[in-house]
């Protein structure tokens, strides 16, 4: 979008936290010089001053090589995370529910029919350790994310993935067949 932008308006923002260091709050910025000395003055009064020590660090990071080959293994993994999903997926009936599972990446998005209590689910599941986030979250109009949940894997072994799904199967046979 930043490329095609010939208005001026859009302004490109990336974070660095998910694949250098979560705990570090670091990204950067790609501004039109329309909004750029209004930025600057909005970004002083919040963040007084950013870590050089941090920007170092990334710098470093970047410049070695080492974030290429960290991102593309994540990638790898995330690929084969994705895969293995979409695999064990293929095996159950999704004919009551929407499935969305992006090529790679770090969640799926699911539909639930009109007739299943969605708290209801999400708390019959949660009591199995298996958590899932209310698309309601994600959205600005809670209409928007009605009737949708999102599945994130980023952190689950394959046999954790498959464990989980099992579960939340099984719950949403049982929880239609209560209604």
């Amino acid at each position: 979008m930043h490329y095609y932008d010939v208005w001026e308006r859009v302004i490109y923002i990336k974070s660095f936290s998910k694949a250098f260091m979560p705990g570090i709050r670091i990204g950067t910025v790609v501004l039109q010089e329309a909004v750029k000395n209004d930025f600057l003055k909005y970004k002083k009064y919040y963040d007084l001053s950013t870590s050089a020590l941090s920007q170092g660090a990334l710098e470093i990071f970047i410049n070695s090589g080492m974030y290429k080959k960290h991102n593309e293994k994540t990638q790898r993994i995330y690929q084969q995370k994705m895969n293995s999903l979409r695999e064990y997926l293929s095996s159950f009936n999704k004919s009551q529910i929407e499935v969305f599972i992006p090529h790679t990446g770090l969640f799926i998005w699911m539909k639930l029919p009109e007739t299943l209590n969605q708290e209801l689910f999400i708390k019959r599941l949660e009591e199995k350790n298996v958590y899932i986030a209310s698309g309601e979250m994600f959205f600005i109009t809670k209409q928007s994310g009605e009737r949708v949940f999102r599945l994130a894997i980023a952190h689950l072994s394959k046999e954790q993935i498959k464990a989980g799904m099992k579960i939340l199967f099984k719950e949403l046979i049982e929880s239609l067949d209560l209604f």
